[in-house]
Formats: structure tokens, sequence, C-alpha cells
């Protein structure tokens, strides 16, 4: 279906849907509950399923975003930022990365379950289980990660 420059494959949301524009959705239950935010992308089943104002949100996987209402988040993986509910500009790429997040903002997670219980925000995590049962703020790991060049080695714990 498309309505007011925005596309939605798998639902029909016209019943909810007020001002929202440039929004795309596939999936059954992605986006739909949009009312009037703009610029979302949300592929998979319950991907920003219960967004109904915030903006430029990108959610790609089951459950990625699903209790997403701020703005500015990008959610790839299988419940990547799951509760972020009022959280913004955060970025999860992976399984369960900032699976917990509710409020946090300005946090990055790479890597399966990396910050998957941060609470905070202003962290960046990298690697499989970085973070994982964070509740600090302001923390910057590198998980275990090996760089060879020349016969040098260097590694981040």
């Amino acid at each position: 279906m498309i309505e007011d420059n925005s596309l939605y494959i798998g639902h029909d949301p016209v019943s909810n849907t007020s001002t929202a524009q440039w929004n795309v959705s596939v999936g059954v239950t992605a986006l739909d509950a949009i009312t009037s935010g703009d610029e979302n992308t949300a592929m998979g089943y319950e991907a920003l399923s219960v967004l109904s104002s915030g903006s430029a949100n990108t959610a790609i996987g089951k459950g990625a975003l699903s209790m997403n209402n701020g703005s500015r988040n990008t959610a790839l993986g299988y419940l990547a930022l799951w509760k972020n509910t009022s959280g913004n500009d955060n970025n999860a790429l992976g399984e369960n990365a900032l699976r917990e997040n509710s409020a946090g903002s300005h946090n990055t997670a790479i890597g399966d379950e990396a910050l998957e219980r941060n609470m905070q925000s202003y962290n960046t995590a990298v690697g499989s289980l970085a973070m994982k049962g964070t509740q600090m703020t302001t923390q910057i790991i590198l998980q275990p990660l090996a760089i060879r060049r020349d016969m040098l080695s260097i590694a981040w714990r």
C-alpha cells in the first residue's frame, strides 16, 4: 500500500496514520502503529512495531527497535535495540545488541550481545559480548581484537 509518500508491505496502517510520511515497512507487524513519525524504515516481524511518532529510525530484523518511540536509531539484527523506548541516536549491529537499552542515548554496539543490558548513554562497545552486562556510562570497550601487519601484532582487551 502506498500512502503519503510511504510504502507499507504486509499490513495496512491507514486507520492509524494521520500525518506520517516517507516511511517504508516490510512485514506483517512492522511499523504498524505509526501515526505521525516520518522517514522510518522497518523490515522484519515486529520491527518498529510500536513506533508512533519517532522519526529517522531504521530497523532490520525480527523485533529490532520493537518498543521504540525515539528518533535517529539504527538497529540491525535479531532483537537489536528491542526495548528502546525513548533513547535517541543509538546504533546497534548484531543479535541482541543494546537489547535492554530503554532510554540511553548516543550508544554504539557492534557484535552479538554487545551492550546487551546497557541502560546508560555515551557507550561504545565492539566485539561479541562486549560490555554485555554494563550499567556504566561513557565507556569505550574493544573486545578481543587483533591486528597483524608485517609481523607486528596489536591486541586490545
